[in-house]
């Protein structure tokens, strides 16, 4: 994401997307932020918070904000 390689993400992300497993927020966040999709991000949100990963639930709300200005939302 970093990197803006929305292209790998896409390829990679799906992969980790599986339910109920440690991966799954941080590829919701990663294909969210590719796509700029803000029903992605707030489930990603909603699954870091649902594993007690509060920082990285703030850190996805961070990002959603960042990727609605960048796409001029």
């Amino acid at each position: 994401m970093a990197l803006g390689r929305a292209a790998e993400i896409e390829e990679v992300a799906p992969i980790l997307l599986k339910p109920e497993t440690r991966g799954e927020p941080f590829a919701l966040r990663a294909l969210a932020f590719a796509r700029g999709d803000t029903e992605l991000f707030q489930q990603a949100i909603t699954r870091f918070e649902e594993m007690g990963l509060d920082w990285h639930a703030a850190q996805t709300r961070d990002l959603t904000g960042k990727a609605s200005r960048q796409s001029g939302a």
